[in-house]
């Protein structure tokens, strides 16, 4: 099957480590030291990994399978891929289906451990990173540990406390003892003021509590709304072009009696 991008074949290098391992880590790609050298997680961001996040979470290199969603130097401009792009998302599709996906058919791990978007979108493409990133899930090919992709901590370093927290945190799952965050508010009353008498019934005989606003504005820096919220676990959206109801606040405003914290 030729490459959907460049139409060529790729040089291809082959999963590492043990066939049994309980932990299969799966990466984005192939980078330039290890194409040159044909061997997985071997240059920069490969270090990271053996020498520091790796041991963070108690586990040794030659004791985990690794494998790269592409297996290959991806022809992509800079090596990098963008999942925003339909050609991007068959490249990917298309080195998950040389070594990734029959991996996971033919072995059974106790936990898998995509890093980044790429390897997620394989594992499971309703991953969130941005809120799922150190938080077992199950998936189709049993538990997962999404996790930041470790290249993450030298590009961006404020990322960095979140790499090595998950990686902390991943040492307890094995063990045993992680406890998850719990949502206090799973099912929270967030709602659009479209009209005045809407606002009026959610501040109805709110005047002496503490009232929360914030304001959002857009990428070209104009208005977008403004939220409220008179309790935990509710709020309103106001937006501002709906001068009706933004004038109705104001009149709330004006008659106030509690604290109001203003974010803007």
């Amino acid at each position: 099957m030729p490459c959907p991008i460049c139409n060529s074949d790729h040089k291809i290098v082959a999963p590492d480590g043990p066939r049994n391992s309980k932990q299969l880590l799966v990466a984005e790609a192939l980078g330039v030291d290890e194409d040159k050298r044909g061997h997985n997680l071997i240059g920069k961001t490969g270090r990271e990994v053996n020498e520091h996040y790796l041991p963070l979470a108690g586990l040794r290199r030659e004791n985990v399978r690794v494998v790269n969603t592409i297996p290959f130097l991806p022809c992509t401009p800079k090596y990098k891929i963008d999942l925003s792009k339909k050609s991007h998302r068959d490249l990917v599709q298309y080195g998950a289906e040389i070594y990734l996906l029959p991996e996971l058919e033919r072995n059974h791990y106790t936990l898998l451990l995509p890093v980044g978007a790429v390897a997620c979108s394989i594992i499971d493409p309703s991953i969130n990173l941005e809120l799922q990133h150190g938080i077992p899930c199950q998936t189709a090919f049993g538990e997962a540990y999404p996790m930041y992709h470790p290249a993450g901590g030298i590009h961006e370093p404020k990322k960095m406390l979140h790499i090595r927290t998950d990686w902390a945190h991943l040492r307890r799952h094995l063990e045993g003892t992680l406890t998850l965050p719990t949502d206090a508010y799973p099912n929270p009353d967030y709602r659009e003021c479209e009209t005045p008498e809407e606002l009026d019934a959610y501040l109805a005989d709110m005047e002496s509590f503490p009232l929360a606003c914030d304001t959002e504005i857009t990428k070209a820096r104009v208005p977008f709304c403004i939220t409220i919220s008179t309790q935990m676990g509710t709020g309103r959206l106001i937006r501002a072009a709906n001068l009706g109801v933004l004038s109705r606040l104001q009149t709330w405003l004006n008659r106030w009696t509690g604290t109001i914290l203003f974010h803007n």
